[in-house]
C-alpha cells in the first residue's frame, strides 16, 4: 500500500439510533498513513456518532444504515462484534476527551499498560509488556518513563495524563488513531504538548490521525485536511487555509466569526 492510499475510508455513511432519524448522512472520509485530518463542529452535530460508527460501536442502538467503512481496502461495515473487537485497539485506537476515561484511578500506570497489551496478546509476560511500554514512552520523549509507569493516574497533571493515554493507545501500534476532543479539558500549555505529540505520532509512526475538535485554532495548527460537520453532514472540506481563512458555507463563516480575537487598542 502506498502512502497515498487510504488506510481507513468511509463512503456515503448514513447512521442513526433505534427508531430515530439519521444522525449522520452522506459522510465521505479517508485517512492515509501519516495523515492528520480534522473535523470541526458544534456539540450535537454528529461527531461522536461518526467516531462510534467508524469503530463499529452499537451503543444506544446505533446502526450503520447505508454506506461502507473500509479498512486496508476491506469492507468491514458488516463485521461481527468479535471481528470489531479484534480491530479496535490493535488496528483502530481511540483517545477520549478526558484521560480519566482511559484509566483505572486505583491502578498504577505500568500495570494498566500491561493489561492493555494482554487484551490482545494474553500470553505476553509482565516484563515484555513493561519493556515495550518503557521503550514507547522513550520514543515519545517522556523524560522519565519509569516514574510515569510507577505513578497512579491522579499523580499526573491533566496534560501528562492525556499524553500517557495517547501512548497507551499506541502500544499495540494501531494504523489509525481517532482523537475525540483530546485537548478540550486542558490548559493552553498542555494543549500544545498534546498537539506536538499527535504530529510526532503521524510523522514518526506513520499513524493516520483523525482529530475531532470544536477548537478551530488547534485544528488549523495540526491538520492538512479539515471537514466541517453540521447537522450530521460535511458542509465544507479542504485545506485549513481554504476552509478556515476563506470559508464559503454560512455555517463555517459563523464558526470562524465566533472565535474570540484579541482586541488591542493603542493607548493615547
Amino acid at each position: 500500500m502506498s502512502g497515498d492510499e487510504p488506510v481507513l475510508e468511509v463512503t456515503g455513511l448514513r447512521a442513526g439510533y433505534l427508531q430515530q432519524p439519521d444522525t449522520i448522512a452522506g459522510i465521505d472520509l479517508s485517512l492515509a498513513a501519516g495523515e492528520l485530518v480534522g473535523i470541526i463542529g458544534e456539540s450535537g452535530g454528529g461527531k461522536s456518532t461518526l467516531l462510534s460508527s467508524m469503530l463499529g460501536l452499537q451503543h444506544g442502538g446505533l446502526t450503520v444504515r447505508e454506506g461502507t467503512i473500509c479498512y486496508l481496502g476491506i469492507d468491514v461495515t458488516g463485521a461481527t462484534p468479535a471481528e470489531w473487537r479484534r480491530l479496535r485497539g490493535p488496528e483502530l485506537a481511540m483517545v477520549f476527551q478526558r484521560p480519566s476515561a482511559s484509566f483505572d484511578p486505583l491502578v498504577r500506570i505500568g500495570k494498566q499498560f500491561t493489561e492493555s497489551v494482554r487484551l490482545h496478546t494474553p500470553r505476553a509476560s509482565h516484563r515484555t509488556c513493561q519493556s515495550a511500554a518503557r521503550e514507547l514512552l522513550r520514543r515519545l520523549r517522556f523524560a522519565d518513563p519509569d516514574k510515569v509507569l510507577d505513578s497512579y493516574p491522579f499523580e499526573l497533571s491533566g496534560g501528562m495524563a492525556q499524553r500517557v493515554a495517547i501512548a497507551m493507545a499506541l502500544l499495540s501500534e494501531p494504523r489509525v488513531l481517532l482523537a475525540d476532543e483530546p485537548t478540550s479539558a486542558l490548559d493552553v500549555r498542555a494543549q500544545a504538548e498534546v498537539l506536538d505529540l499527535l504530529a510526532e505520532i503521524a510523522s514518526q509512526f506513520g499513524t493516520a490521525v483523525l482529530f475531532v475538535s470544536h477548537q478551530i485554532s488547534l485544528v488549523r495548527r495540526l491538520v492538512s485536511m479539515v471537514h466541517v460537520l453540521a447537522g450530521g453532514a460535511f458542509v465544507e472540506s479542504g485545506s485549513p487555509e481554504k476552509v478556515l481563512d476563506e470559508p464559503e458555507h454560512d455555517y463555517t463563516k459563523a464558526l470562524v466569526r465566533a472565535v474570540p480575537r484579541l482586541d488591542v487598542r493603542r493607548v493615547a
